[in-house]
């Protein structure tokens, strides 16, 4: 199935979600240790970190790839504030060192997984690459959708974003405020954790 017709499908599974999901509904992480694609082990989500935010991408989904600068910036801005941010490939048969070759040519400079991808999509229900999860130290999902709103819909892109949504809720947990809005409607590339 071509790219754009899994991007067609995840538009019309992605029309039902809304955006008044309260936190309490959203799933949440069973605490896992996982080797990166340079072979450090991590535990996820980071007990040590304040949140630890999962972005699921694929290398070969063009609104995902339009988002990089956008995530290493987040990561810059939120490291240093105790966020971990990490990079989930959300993709079948994608290799490390074909992870690794995607980072290098997009600038990643971020932990990255390719092999348990499956496992966290079901256990936080992404359903589009790009799509940003929120974790909290225990493994509660604070906040899942879209990064911003740069993307008004498949095919329609704002000059400018004019919600930076993530960011937000970045905002709101290092606070030690609840999430204002916990869930928006990502638009991207359709994931199933079945593909």
């Amino acid at each position: 199935m071509s790219r754009t017709c899994i991007m067609i499908a995840a538009a019309f599974m992605a029309a039902g979600l809304t955006s008044s999901i309260a936190a309490d509904k959203l799933p949440s992480l069973t605490p896992l240790t996982a080797r990166d694609i340079r072979g450090i082990t991590h535990t996820l989500p980071e007990p040590k970190s304040r949140a630890t935010v999962l972005i699921f991408i694929a290398h070969d989904c063009p609104i995902s790839n339009s988002y990089a600068p956008e995530i290493s910036r987040l990561a810059a801005k939120y490291g240093s504030r105790g966020v971990s941010i990490s990079l989930v490939y959300a993709e079948p048969d994608f290799t490390d060192a074909k992870a690794a070759a995607h980072e290098k040519a997009y600038s990643y400079k971020l932990p990255a997984f390719t092999s348990l991808w499956r496992t966290l999509v079901r256990a936080t229900g992404v359903t589009a690459t790009p799509e940003a999860v929120a974790l909290s130290p225990e493994g509660a999902v604070l906040y899942r959708g879209r990064i911003d709103n740069q993307y008004a819909d498949l095919g329609v892109r704002r000059y400018h974003s004019t919600s930076a949504d993530l960011a937000a809720a970045l905002d709101d947990i290092l606070a030690g405020k609840p999430v204002r809005t916990a869930q928006t409607k990502a638009i991207g590339c359709y994931v199933s954790a079945n593909g």
